[in-house]
């Protein structure tokens, strides 16, 4: 399934695909155009992925392909990603995917999966690009949660941070982890 042409705004679960995936599968789904997630709202959390915002209780992003823009339209309180922006249980997976499209503009910036979850053979090409206020950036994922694993993943896409803060975190792989128990295998930042 090819979606082109999408061009997503202003809310707060903004997916290519879809927006919140609860337990189910998205496999060979390839998204062009542009996803600008946000609200006027500064207190409530955004999350904008090129192919789902939001996954949980054991759901899989397998073979999907991500051309479109991400971004957040005003930054705050936003995880924006290629693939996933964002999972609320560590055993969501993302597995042979590839973002080509440019990442940018939230507190929480990565090219495959902003926050949590277990990704594998993943390749970011796009550009991400941080903001002043940008605290987590990263070329494959800013915070794996819980006992995640980063295995045979491959960053070759340019991080940048325009007026950063000395409080932000800017990695080619993965920004930060809160847990010991992060796998990072056979990964790439070329």
């Amino acid at each position: 399934l090819t979606l082109d042409k999408v061009n997503i705004t202003k809310s707060n679960f903004s997916g290519g695909v879809c927006a919140v995936l609860r337990g189910g599968e998205i496999r060979n789904c390839n998204v062009k155009g542009s996803i600008t997630g946000g609200t006027t709202s500064h207190y409530t959390y955004k999350y904008i992925g090129g192919i789902v915002a939001l996954a949980y209780h054991n759901s899989n992003i397998v073979k999907c392909t991500n051309y479109a823009k991400v971004s957040s339209s005003d930054g705050k309180y936003s995880y924006t990603a290629g693939i996933v922006a964002i999972c609320q249980n560590k055993n969501t997976h993302v597995d042979t995917c590839i973002n080509a499209g440019d990442v940018s503009l939230a507190h929480y910036t990565a090219g495959i999966y902003a926050y949590c979850g277990t990704i594998s053979a993943c390749i970011n090409y796009g550009e991400i690009t941080g903001m002043a206020e940008t605290i987590l950036i990263a070329g494959i994922s800013v915070t794996p949660g819980g006992s995640s694993n980063i295995t045979g993943c491959v960053n070759s896409g340019r991080i940048s941070v325009p007026g950063m803060s000395a409080s932000c975190t800017v990695a080619g792989i993965s920004a930060y982890s809160s847990t010991a128990t992060l796998k990072n295998t056979g990964c790439i930042n070329a």
